[in-house]
């Protein structure tokens, strides 16, 4: 946001070829960084400031050619939006949740003044309708607070914009309890929660009005001792965010956290996880004692909890998004809403078994005892404390789940989502046997057939059967666009979703290699128009550089010619 702005305020000074180029690099980057809500957030502002200083035209290039060169990540990100079933947006409740609440401005004047998550002081983010410590933390020190009284006293058009920008700001992060709570029912700002992220437009106007008073102490023309006096305090309140800020992290070995945990080394990397308990031993300890040790940490990696998994190349079957898919999202529920936890045990029933067979899952890791309908008991392979608490991580095992790739015997046509459901708890449906469909097939069905995942990466599935009949192999993947299937490396079958989530082709019996590529259209596209603006950046450079070479002066060798009377 501040190099953007920088760029886009010179370019309201002089309109400049390589500056408009400069800035689309800039917001780019922003894109290609994968956080949308930052980049919205950064237009709203960069537009208003183009709005107000009559640059709209300038900024609309620089947006388009942003957009242009970032097309690459924009298409399939927009892609996933529409199959995770948000391209409306979120409901005005969901789009206003984690709202700044007023106490905090307190933070302003002491980050601390509600309490300290490094001790455990701070309270759980149920008690302020969701809020959390680092989203409603603005502070910058004193003194930006204190220049504000300059801006006050010498008024412009710029700092009357910039107070607007404050007060706007204010309004926007106050969220579901601000006069201005509709605007979350409004697109694009219900694409996206935490109305307290507009505190960074705020902080940022705040910290820009600080600037011009320190300009306006520095034009006044006064004696040396208040332009020293204002740089001295300057560098008070650089000192002070230092010593504030830095006893409040805890820094350890960095080797302490990568090293691979010993219930790692028990689960292979074809086996597929399921972690139970983990989010709530961590806040059981976080939300009390904080991160003054680091112990307890230590022993909750053993958990693998969603995303740590991939640092030591283990399958999960969850993952901590921001936004989930609608297909996985349906049997996550339905998961979830047959497993009990409480505080002394987590148990799961006949369903709840037949749910993560049918997923795959290989392994349990728990928090807490994990018990099982009595016929349905699983080996216990590791037991061990959590440091510092009183909790345990416990390792289960599954012998009875689906494998990653396997032939169906049966199908069962269903149409929606719910009579996918209501087959799916059917006490008549077996996993191992038959699959979901969502079309109707007519394919002979005998006793299935072996079937072999010979190479597995992040965009290429290879698998080898062997089958007497026809038969629909289903994989253990995400149903998604971009996917293509071929059959011995000739012709591409159909890939239609089945049980909801996962991946089906119709396989043709004998011995076959099914090779899965994923190769969207949506990058395809995205990087053609990539290409195309780049090569439009290259050019506004070029021509900048005509532009600004001076013309050359012309010299006749010789004396002038004279004309004759």
């Amino acid at each position: 946001l501040p190099w953007f702005m920088a760029v886009i305020q010179k370019l309201s000074e002089k309109f400049s070829r390589r500056l408009i180029g400069i800035a689309a690099i800039l917001l780019s980057q922003q894109f290609f960084a994968g956080f949308p809500q930052a980049t919205f957030l950064t237009l709203l502002f960069a537009g208003s400031w183009a709005l107000f200083d009559r640059i709209l035209i300038p900024f609309i290039l620089v947006v388009f050619l942003g957009i242009g060169i970032s097309a690459i990540q924009i298409l399939p990100s927009w892609e996933f939006i529409k199959e995770a079933g948000i391209s409306g947006g979120l409901s005005p409740g969901m789009a206003s949740y984690f709202s700044f609440p007023l106490v905090h401005l307190l933070s302003f004047f002491n980050p601390f003044a509600v309490g300290n998550p490094k001790f455990g002081t701070y309270p759980p983010f149920s008690e302020f309708d969701g809020s959390i410590f680092w989203e409603n933390t603005g502070y910058v020190g004193l003194l930006p607070l204190t220049l504000l009284l300059i801006p006050l006293r010498y008024r412009n058009k710029r700092t009357v914009f910039f107070f607007a920008v404050l007060l706007m700001s204010f309004l926007f992060m106050w969220g579901s309890h601000s006069p201005l709570y509709f605007i979350y029912s409004i697109w694009p700002f219900n694409l996206f929660r935490v109305p307290s992220r507009f505190l960074w437009i705020f902080v940022f106007a705040l910290l820009t009005l600080s600037s011009l008073a320190i300009q306006k102490i520095f034009d006044l023309k006064v004696k040396r001792t208040l332009i020293g006096l204002t740089l001295v305090l300057i560098l008070i309140n650089t000192g002070q965010l230092f010593f504030l800020w830095k006893p409040y992290h805890l820094i350890e070995n960095a080797d302490l956290w990568v090293k691979k945990p010993e219930l790692a080394t028990l689960i292979s990397k074809t086996s597929r996880m399921l972690t139970l308990g983990a989010e709530s031993a961590h806040n059981a300890f976080f939300l009390k004692s904080g991160w003054k040790e680091e112990n307890p940490y230590l022993s909750l990696r053993s958990t693998l909890a969603p995303d740590s998994n991939i640092i030591w190349d283990i399958s999960q079957h969850e993952a901590y998004a921001g936004r989930s898919l609608r297909r996985p999202g349906f049997v996550d529920s339905l998961l979830l809403s047959h497993m009990h936890i409480n505080e002394n045990e987590a148990s799961g029933s006949a369903m709840f078994q037949k749910l993560i067979d049918l997923l795959g899952i290989t392994h349990v890791v728990s928090t807490l005892p994990l018990t099982f309908d009595t016929n349905l008991q699983k080996p216990l392979i590791f037991d061990q404390q959590i440091n510092g608490t009183g909790d345990y991580v416990r390792l289960y095992v599954n012998p009875t789940a689906l494998p990653r790739a396997y032939f169906a015997t049966d199908t069962i046509s269903v149409r929606t989502v719910e009579s996918a459901i209501s087959a799916l708890t059917k006490d008549s449906f077996d996993p191992k046997k038959s699959v979901l469909v969502e079309k109707d097939l007519s394919v002979p069905y005998g006793e299935g057939g072996s079937v072999n995942v010979e190479s597995s990466k992040s965009n290429e599935l290879i698998v080898t059967t062997q089958s007497e009949t026809p038969g629909v192999l289903v994989t253990l993947d995400t149903f998604y666009p971009g996917w293509h299937a071929y059959i011995d490396g000739r012709s591409e079958v159909e890939i239609f979703p089945v049980n909801i989530r996962f991946r089906g082709v119709v396989v043709p019996k004998g011995s076959h290699t099914v090779t899965f590529i994923y190769s969207p259209n949506s990058v395809r596209v995205g990087a053609a128009v990539s290409l195309m603006a780049f090569l439009v950046l290259v050019v506004l450079f070029r021509t900048e550089k005509k532009v600004l070479r001076p013309a050359p002066v012309l010299r006749r060798r010789g004396k002038p010619r004279t004309r004759r009377g």
